[in-house]
């Protein structure tokens, strides 16, 4: 699949976009090549993130990451 429509970004501030549809490895959205499986819902780094930076979720922090992520 490729699609924008299956990513939600919900501020452009935001680090990671929310997967509105499962998304499979393989899959392109935002010019992003998906890895693993993802179920709706759940997160999409948008860019690398190194371990223990903010994750935002509308522009205000949710978590810090553990690992770097890729």
């Amino acid at each position: 699949m490729t699609s924008d429509e299956a990513l939600l970004v919900l501020s452009e501030r935001d680090p990671v976009g929310v997967a509105l549809k499962p998304l499979a490895p393989g899959d392109i959205v935002h010019g992003i090549a998906i890895r693993t499986a993802i179920q709706p819902g759940h997160k999409v780094a948008l860019r690398n993130l190194d371990a223990g930076e903010p994750i935002l979720k509308y522009g205000h922090p949710i978590g810090i990451t553990t690992a770097p992520v890729q």
